[in-house]
């Protein structure tokens, strides 16, 4: 049993490697992914034991005529065989589970538990968020000052029900004696949550108090005329900053403009989430997160000394190579970010070259143009396509003409490339009434 549950098991661990591998290619090239599911693995076993002897030259006497040497001799043998005929059932999605998985968008409940799991809040928004701020061309500066606050521990997430949203207690007024009387009724239950608070813990940061709070402050500006108060308004600046920030999915319902300056104001939903499908097509997006690459080019990469071992040792909350700034005017020549970069871009290169983590540009002076250079040159998973077979110890292979892995010491990419298979594996479900197709593989 041994030693088949753990055959069966790193075979099922390879083939889910390779079917994300296969579909992230597949979109890559504009082509439908495909989803088999492995519901059930049946295997019989049988083992069988045999002994055998047996006893010659019975009345032979040692040394006489027509016997032997030794006379009368006996024999004794065993045997035993074990054999294990496996039928593996494939599950195709289709209908609601495929609807689920492909179309259904990532529910925040998943991303506060993903985060509650240590996985970093780059990545996470990088795959999963199409948005997190009012204007899509803050993206990239508010989430390297989410990245650096996080990775100074001052930063918490968690899912929640919008305060815009969320029921509130029904009051009715009762007049007894001619005293008025105040009953307050329990709201009924709501839905479920439908934001993310991003919240400040200041007393746990490694980091200064006067960088997290400089860096908070900025982030706060970008989502100023968003934000609730207390009575359910929006937030007024006049009060100062609040230690928290909600990335809600919803818009704000029963709110009037009134005195307010409804062109420093948002009433939509801040945060857009990807389904699977989503992420899958986000990887070529630009900036794009997968980098297709030659042999060559995978070392010029991964040997360049701002993408050192050092480097991500030092800083083990960054989650991205840099592309050197001529590869990446050379692939990604439609990237107006990229081509307007002047060379040789010294400041996003020499941060991680010395000391500092370039989770910002800059931590100093807030500049989104750098902010936005620094993520249009950040790329999370390295595939590399070769026309020769990859090495023997590459992480996931898979060929279709030209061979496609991730190299077997691309820490980086294989890191990301687990976060992807766990927002799959989160997204899928099995269908109530499945169609099942059995192999039987036979005994071996």
């Amino acid at each position: 049993m041994e030693t088949g549950r753990n055959t069966y098991n790193e075979a099922v661990a390879t083939s889910s490697r390779q079917q994300i591998l296969i579909n992230i290619v597949r979109v890559h090239r504009n082509e439908n992914p495909v989803f088999v599911d492995i519901p059930e693995i049946d295997a019989s076993s049988q083992l069988q034991l045999s002994a055998t002897s047996a006893l010659t030259n019975i009345g032979g006497h040692p040394g006489t005529i027509g016997g032997t040497l030794e006379g009368a001799a006996g024999a004794v043998g065993a045997g035993v065989q074990y054999q294990e005929a496996p039928t593996i059932r494939y599950q195709p999605l289709q209908g609601r589970a495929l609807f689920t998985q492909i179309s259904a968008p990532i529910t925040v409940d998943t991303l506060s538990a993903l985060f509650g799991s240590d996985w970093g809040l780059g990545p996470m928004f990088a795959f999963a968020f199409d948005q997190w701020v009012p204007s899509y061309t803050d993206n990239a500066a508010a989430l390297n000052m989410m990245i650096w606050l996080d990775s100074c521990g001052a930063v918490g997430l968690a899912a929640t029900r919008s305060d815009f949203s969320a029921e509130k207690a029904a009051v009715q007024r009762v007049a007894a004696n001619g005293a008025s009387i105040n009953i307050q009724t329990q709201p009924a239950e709501g839905e479920g949550n439908d934001s993310l608070d991003l919240y400040l813990n200041s007393k746990r940061t490694s980091c200064s108090p006067e960088d997290v709070t400089r860096i908070w402050g900025w982030l706060w500006k970008i989502y100023e005329g968003t934000q609730p108060d207390a009575d359910g308004s929006l937030w007024n600046a006049r009060k100062g900053v609040p230690l928290r920030i909600e990335l809600r999915t919803a818009p704000i319902k029963n709110i009037r403009a009134g005195s307010l300056d409804i062109t420093k104001i948002s009433v939509g939903p801040i945060l857009r989430t990807h389904s699977a499908l989503g992420i899958l097509k986000s990887l070529d997006e630009e900036p794009p997160l997968v980098e297709y690459v030659t042999p060559e080019e995978y070392e010029t990469i991964t040997q360049a000394p701002f993408n050192s071992q050092v480097y991500f040792r030092r800083c083990d909350s960054d989650f991205a190579y840099l592309m050197p700034l001529h590869l990446a005017k050379i692939k990604s020549h439609t990237d107006t970010v990229i081509r307007d970069i002047v060379p040789p871009a010294q400041q996003i290169y020499e941060t991680r070259e010395g000391q500092n983590c370039s989770y910002m540009a800059s931590a100093r002076v807030f500049s989104p143009l750098l902010e936005r250079e620094l993520n249009h040159l950040r790329r999370l998973i390295l595939i590399v396509r070769s026309d020769s077979p990859p090495p023997s110890d590459a992480y996931v292979s898979w060929r279709d003409g030209d061979w496609y892995y991730i190299d077997g010491s691309d820490s980086i990419s294989q890191k990301n490339f687990m976060l992807i298979y766990q927002y799959m594996s989160i997204q899928s479900t099995v269908s109530s009434s499945p169609s099942l197709t059995a192999v039987s593989v036979g005994p071996h």
